[in-house]
Parts: structure tokens; C-alpha cells; sequence
């Protein structure tokens, strides 16, 4: 099975509120995604008497903190003179209404729809927020479509997207538009888009 990039999508997607979540499709991506397919794993701290092996040395957990750090996500796109480049551009400018909808941060939701991060417990509440609340969060789900039986997919959950790191490069064929995010949530394997979500007017 080959994956191309012209067979994939990209979708941005908010956490709804009464029955209705917004998604944004993300058009002319330069398939230069990049993103983890997992979380890290605790490192292993070495415990031994002072440095010396025995039948008492052994590994031990180090701090949970790499499993709930931010993880990367990267890729491209070209801007285009139409509604659909405005909504894209205010969604990632941090703003909490774009065309008129509301959207609706996902952090500190993320658990309870997608796979929780392995071996942390978070309990019933979900990951935690964050202590500024002016900040979004969201899911990007991007899918594959290939010629065998299953298509190929990944679910990255409360993304947030710096404002200052979302950048506009002027060229001689197109003007680029580099998006930098930070994968907070769970990253999920995929084979097909979340189900019941609307793509926001671009009207």
C-alpha cells in the first residue's frame, strides 16, 4: 500500500458545545507534515550503591513529566485570496470566534474522547488545563487514503498553537504559511476522521 501526499487531509477540530463541534479542513498543505506517532516513555533512572553494581542494583521511574510535556507537530501551507485562508488564519491566530461560530478549547477534555496517555493517571477530570485560560486547544486529525483496505491516520489531542509561532513567508509562486503547534493530549492511531463534527462557513 502507498500513501501520497494528494490523498491526505488535514483537519483541525475544536470541542463543541451543545451538539455541535467545528472542523477546519486545512487546503494546499505542502505534505511536509510532521508529528510523533506516540508518546515518550518515563526514562529509567540507574540506582546502584554509590556507583558500584550489585544484586541490589536496579532502574527506577523517573518523573511523569516527559509523558505530559509538549510534543512538536509541523507543516505548511499556501495562503489563497478566499474566505477559506481567512477563517484559517484567525482560527490560528489563538482568537476564540471565527465566521461567526465560537470555538471551544479541548484542554482538559482530551481523556475523555481519545485514548488517555499511557500509565498516567489523570483520573475522571482528564488532563489538566492550562493555568491561562485565554489559551485554545484543539485536535488535528490528518488521513491518508491509500489503495489497500484500511486508510492510515493519526489523532493528535489538545494542540495548542502559539500565535507568535505561526509564521507568513513570502515567495515568487506563493505566500507560505508555517504552522508550529504543541501536542499536549493523547496521539491516537486513526482510520477515519471523527464523526459528527461540521466544517466551519466560510461565508
Amino acid at each position: 500500500m502507498i500513501f501520497q501526499a494528494r490523498d491526505g487531509e488535514l483537519r483541525i477540530i475544536e470541542q463543541g458545545n451543545a451538539g455541535t463541534t467545528y472542523y477546519l479542513e486545512i487546503l494546499f498543505t505542502e505534505g511536509n507534515l510532521s508529528a510523533p506517532v506516540a508518546r515518550p516513555q518515563t526514562e529509567e533512572i540507574l540506582c546502584t550503591d554509590r556507583g558500584n553494581l550489585d544484586k541490589n542494583t536496579s532502574y527506577r521511574n523517573a518523573p511523569a513529566a516527559a509523558r505530559l510535556d509538549p510534543l512538536p507537530l509541523t507543516f505548511t501551507t499556501r495562503a489563497a485570496n478566499n474566505s477559506h485562508t481567512d477563517a484559517m488564519t484567525a482560527w490560528l491566530s489563538g482568537v476564540t470566534t471565527v465566521r461567526n461560530h465560537t470555538l471551544y478549547t479541548r484542554k482538559g477534555s482530551g481523556s475523555s474522547s481519545t485514548t488517555p496517555i499511557p500509565q498516567v493517571n489523570t483520573g475522571s477530570a482528564g488532563l489538566p488545563g492550562f493555568a491561562d485560560g485565554a489559551k485554545m486547544a484543539y485536535m488535528i486529525e490528518a488521513l491518508w487514503s491509500g489503495s489497500g483496505v484500511s486508510n492510515l491516520g493519526y489523532r493528535w489531542d489538545e494542540v495548542y498553537l502559539p500565535p507568535a509561532e505561526q509564521t507568513v513567508t513570502e515567495g515568487a509562486e506563493a505566500v507560505t504559511l508555517a504552522i508550529n503547534a504543541q501536542i499536549y493530549g493523547g496521539v491516537t492511531k486513526i482510520t477515519a476522521f471523527t464523526t459528527g463534527c461540521t466544517e466551519i462557513s466560510g461565508s
